[in-house]
């Protein structure tokens, strides 16, 4: 018992895993290999290959969240989860598999989405709320200044009407919240759509009679069919998986 402890340690040691990161590849290439397309082909090895690629091997939950000019995204349109799903791609594949529709249906907004709307009088809440609690402005108020009574008063007044704004969208925005914080917090339910969309991408590969649909699968799920500079780091990651499956240590932390 003594030796295999050591073995793990050493080996877990050598190709630089954590015991949590372990468990994550394992996760995804249990859920890999019991994605298969229509060819046969399975996933076991590009799935924890690509969160390896996509989130350091499980230490980022969300990315892309900078825009050109560096301002912050909405997570609405960030990559979420240590798969680096979109909010958009993920109800999008749902909605393609029955057997996904099924157990995350009750996540799933089928009309137009108003997350962005619900977030918009979020923040405008969050600011006439600091205005409104402004001790500055509170003991002017206090003091009779004019100008401290009419910016609490109009302050008071926008925040009603965003409160009202707010509620409507936060209950159309609910599913979307619930998707998104699945995105983030499940890694289940990240690798099962991300895997799901993985085989979406091959499928659509064959459909189409591309050359190297595996290939071409992995670099769709980055952007692009003909991703040349993303199929290489994930076939690197892929070498990693693959030494760990030697070790024994694959499964050893389910």
């Amino acid at each position: 018992m003594r030796f295999i402890f050591i073995y793990i340690i050493s080996a877990t040691i050598l190709l630089g895993f954590s015991n949590e990161q372990i468990k994550k590849i394992s996760k995804a290439f249990e859920i890999g290999k019991k994605i298969k397309a229509k060819d046969g082909m399975t996933f076991e090895h590009a799935l924890p290959s690509i969160m390896g690629q996509e989130s350091s091997w499980g230490k980022a939950v969300i990315g892309d969240k900078f825009d050109k000019t560096g301002k912050l995204k909405s997570v609405y349109d960030s990559s979420l989860g240590n798969f680096q799903i979109k909010l958009s791609t993920a109800k999008f594949t749902i909605k393609r598999y029955k057997e996904l529709k099924e157990k995350y249906g009750y996540m799933l907004n089928e009309g137009k989405s108003t997350y962005k709307l619900y977030e918009k009088y979020k923040k405008r809440l969050v600011k006439y709320n600091n205005i409104l609690n402004n001790k500055k402005w509170i003991k002017k108020s206090k003091n009779n200044n004019k100008k401290a009574i009419n910016t609490l008063k109009w302050a008071r007044i926008k925040y009603l009407e965003n409160l009202t704004l707010f509620n409507k969208y936060r209950l159309e925005a609910h599913k979307d919240t619930l998707l998104i914080n699945a995105l983030i917090n499940d890694y289940e339910v990240g690798a099962d759509i991300g895997g799901h969309y993985l085989l979406l991408c091959y499928n659509e590969a064959l459909k189409k009679g591309l050359k190297h649909p595996y290939k071409k699968a992995i670099g769709k799920y980055n952007g692009g069919w003909n991703n040349s500079v993303y199929y290489p780091l994930i076939m690197k990651k892929m070498k990693s998986v693959r030494k760990l499956k030697k070790t024994g240590l694959l499964f050893s932390s389910i």
